[in-house]
């Protein structure tokens, strides 16, 4: 290898990272539902085993079970089996696949609403300019748990994570705000919590 490339080479290799690192520090990103204010109590626990399954929206065979390739539970199904373990009336939690013939069993699926037309259009130009102009989108993503008693439906809870980002070299200045804000998974924690006050009040957990 010749000094010239070599030196190309070790250029990129420090401009690359430097250039990713100042990209991500142009985007504010926030999340709805905010974190619960108000805690969860423990309920009494019992005997019985709770089983659940998570269907995330286009996953591969090897993520139907509900662990990644790597074999790392996504931040839904996690908080899940935490908040069932720890607030419901359950000695324990498992993920399973199958529907058990008795018992309690809730699936839990994740579902990406499509992009809005304007997001989709506000950000195509941004894109090909590095976000020297400001680009604005919204994702919608829906958490539905429906809960099965004795492998018969019973009822369904649906809940959405709104995710609204904003990119932008003119917000490098202020990128520190991400820390102020709320993020996805405190959006998840807050809807589990959720879950869990509804399904509880109404004799499910």
């Amino acid at each position: 290898m010749s000094s010239s490339n070599a030196v190309r080479a070790v250029w990129m290799g420090i401009t690359a990272p430097m250039l990713i690192l100042l990209l991500n520090g142009c985007i504010i990103t926030s999340s709805r539902p905010l974190p619960n204010e108000v805690a969860l109590t423990p309920s009494p626990k019992g005997n019985e085993v709770v089983r659940f399954a998570f269907h995330p929206e286009e996953v591969s065979q090897e993520k139907q079970s509900g662990k990644s390739p790597m074999g790392v539970i996504p931040i839904e199904p996690d908080l899940l089996q935490r908040y069932l373990e720890k607030y419901s009336s359950f000695a324990s939690a498992v993920i399973s696949s199958t529907t058990p013939p008795k018992g309690t069993y809730i699936v839990l699926t994740k579902i990406a609403q499509p992009s809005q037309f304007p997001s989709m259009v506000s950000c195509a130009l941004p894109l090909f300019t590095l976000f020297t102009l400001p680009c604005y989108q919204e994702k919608v993503v829906a958490l539905r748990y429906d809960i099965h008693l004795d492998d018969r439906f019973q009822k369904n809870y649906s809940y959405d994570v709104i995710t609204r980002e904003l990119m932008w070299w003119g917000v490098l200045p202020v990128f520190w705000l991400n820390w102020m804000t709320t993020n996805y998974v405190e959006s998840c924690e807050s809807i589990t919590s959720r879950f869990i006050t509804d399904a509880r009040r109404d004799g499910y957990l």
